[in-house]
């Protein structure tokens, strides 16, 4: 009994062309894709501010040379800030490519599943063989030759099930093959994730608390220069400082991503679907349902 419903088994949930894919795993290509696009941005933002620092710096000098050393001052605590978003960048490339890898080992598990629903298919191919070559025999026996036909219609139904009996064990290799795979997977995802959300929570928290500081800093670079009545022109440039990136869609594509063994992305072997459906081969418009009780 044991050995028929597992006959009957086959992983579902698993490919990632199909559109059932886990929302886990979409969380995670998700994530991947929003922190390598959150670094190229970073980057862009770097040299933007890079840009601006530079820029007026060059036109202080040029129209108010009195006022230099206090934009020297503003323009360097720019540019250390985009030296800041190069840095993190960098990192979030780091954490991006841990993710990914979640991704990529997921890939290889997919593949024990796609080796599986394979030897499912032959499985099942081998039990309509055994059902068609028992139909052969049953209505070979209404034949007024079937003893002559006997041993060799006997030779495959033999056949048939010994072959049906090989495939069943290779299925449940496959099986088993699946789920070592899957809780080798569990474990790395658990840890690999924990890793790169504890190291990018805490150089996120580090950066933020630079850049405020360096934000404060240039704010009062700003105040000191309109207590001294710097020129307007050179106040109306200072508005066109770029404007800080907003560090929480990441955030939230973060905390979407389960990081327990209980939400992984691949269905655990309780989860298999069961095909329920009992197989029957018509023969002259009749049911053979000996044929079926007896395998």
């Amino acid at each position: 009994m044991m050995n028929q419903m597992l006959g009957n088994l086959r992983i579902r949930g698993i490919k990632l062309n199909d559109k059932e894919v886990n929302p886990a795993v979409e969380s995670i290509q998700k994530v991947f894709i929003q922190m390598s696009s959150m670094a190229n941005n970073r980057n862009k933002y770097a040299d933007e501010v890079d840009t601006y620092a530079k820029t007026i710096y060059k036109l202080v000098r040029a129209w108010a040379t009195e006022f230099a050393p206090d934009f020297k001052k503003y323009s360097v605590t720019y540019r250390t800030i985009a030296k800041l978003n190069r840095e993190l960048a960098k990192q979030e490339i780091r954490v991006a490519n841990d993710i990914r890898d979640c991704y990529e080992r997921f890939l290889a598990v997919d593949k024990f599943a796609t080796i599986y629903n394979d030897v499912s298919d032959k499985y099942q191919s081998a039990c309509d063989k055994v059902i068609d070559e028992m139909g052969k025999d049953l209505y070979e026996q209404r034949q007024p030759k079937y003893e002559q036909k006997k041993e060799s219609l006997q030779a495959n139904i033999a056949k048939a099930k010994a072959n049906k009996k090989a495939l069943l064990e290779d299925k449940k290799r496959a099986l088993q093959d699946f789920i070592n795979a899957r809780e080798q997977y569990n474990i790395f995802k658990v840890r690999r994730l924990h890793h790169a959300f504890t190291f990018y929570s805490r150089i996120l928290k580090e950066y933020a608390d630079k850049e405020e500081k360096l934000y404060m800093q240039a704010v009062d670079i700003l105040k000191g220069l309109q207590r001294n009545n710097a020129p307007q022109e050179l106040q109306d440039a200072l508005d066109d400082a770029p404007q800080p990136i907003d560090n929480s869609e990441i955030q939230a594509a973060l905390e979407e991503i389960p990081q327990d063994a209980d939400n992984d992305a691949i269905p655990p072997p309780q989860e298999i679907e069961e095909n329920t459906e009992t197989p029957y081969r018509e023969d002259d418009g009749k049911q053979n349902n000996e044929i079926v009780e007896e395998i």
